[in-house]
């Protein structure tokens, strides 16, 4: 975590030191219509949901993760597991993973462990419909999991680790 924080300081450092150098001139503005990747996507198609998961949430939920200890929030596979304990059917799952990553609380968490360790995920600025996108990519398919996340599971659940 004190590396990220380190190498994004070294790059935005430079960054803004030189677009604050910058002569104030006249220029010809153009405009220009701002389009989000997210809605540039076609979120019902399972391609769709995978670029949308792997664009917004693994920055913090990343299956490249190289051990426990260096990550920064639970990985997908067990989020979607422990979804699953609590809700079974398709409809209710997507429904409450999507309400609970729309507005993240900590009275609405079910991975207590994580949250502890970790803190209440933030708050999102991507819309409902995309998230629900997400969710519902998270359910339809099998998550890419950690090498490390089978022996952790069993560790903590005494039990094999299957998707």
């Amino acid at each position: 975590m004190k590396k990220t924080l380190l190498y994004l300081a070294l790059v935005s450092l430079p960054c803004w030191w030189a677009c604050r150098q910058l002569p104030a001139e006249d220029h010809d503005v153009t405009q220009v219509e701002i389009v989000s990747v997210a809605d540039a996507i076609d979120s019902t198609a399972p391609e769709g949901g995978l670029a949308l998961l792997k664009q917004n949430c693994y920055v913090c939920h990343n299956p490249a993760a190289p051990s426990h200890d260096e990550i920064v929030a639970p990985p997908l596979v067990a989020a979607k597991w422990r979804y699953s304990q609590s809700y079974s059917e398709r409809a209710a799952f997507i429904e409450n993973m999507t309400a609970y990553v729309h507005q993240p609380a900590a009275d609405k968490a079910l991975m207590r462990g994580p949250v502890r360790r970790f803190g209440v995920m933030p708050p999102t600025t991507l819309s409902e419909d995309t998230i629900r996108s997400i969710v519902t990519y998270i359910y339809d398919n099998e998550l890419e999991a950690p090498d490390w996340f089978a022996g952790h599971f069993e560790e903590e659940h005494g039990a094999s680790w299957k998707q």
